[in-house]
């Protein structure tokens, strides 16, 4: 579909994303912040490009378990994607480090959490872009947490005892 005012591809995105930055109840138990009785399951990965296939592949093994549409699996590993490129390139600029990657399930709903010790980074707090100026008019930066935000049902970013925290949640049916 076209943008027939600026002539570039139109960007559809439904208003989606419920955002936060301070739930608690949505923190990993693994970070000992959230006691629950769903599971939740925990990898780590080197916060590196080359990981990131070993990251959705986990992910996508875990939604395949439990009968997650197709359209659901796509949106929540390219929201994964998305974050999981922004801790690698950016937590760490001057050293090594890693992100946790964690998932649980309940009901119909999916929470994945990205846990990494890097720079303090909200990815919420930036305004988001103009998705209707045309690719030269909008600012550098932005699209990508926008997109996960109009992707994912709920979104949300702590910082505590010094890690950066982004959970975010979907409806795996839909």
């Amino acid at each position: 579909m076209i943008d027939a005012e600026n002539k570039q591809p139109a960007l559809f995105l439904p208003e989606k994303c419920d955002v936060s930055k301070d739930e608690e109840s949505l923190l990993s138990p693994a970070d000992g912040l959230r006691d629950t009785e769903m599971e939740f399951v925990e990898k780590t990965f080197a916060a590196n490009d080359e990981s990131l296939h070993n990251a959705i592949a986990f992910v996508e093994e875990k939604l395949e378990q439990n009968d997650a549409s197709m359209k659901a699996i796509m949106a929540i590993t390219v929201s994964l994607e998305e974050m999981f490129v922004n801790v690698a390139h950016y937590a760490y600029p001057d050293s090594e480090g890693e992100v946790k990657v964690g998932i649980s399930f309940e009901d119909d709903d999916v929470t994945i959490t990205l846990t990494d010790e890097g720079i303090p980074f909200d990815p919420l707090a930036k305004e988001d872009p103009d998705v209707h100026a045309s690719a030269q008019e909008r600012n550098i930066g932005g699209l990508g947490i926008y997109m996960v935000k109009k992707s994912m049902d709920y979104c949300s970013y702590q910082r505590k005892e010094n890690k950066n925290i982004f959970v975010m949640r979907r409806n795996i049916r839909q």
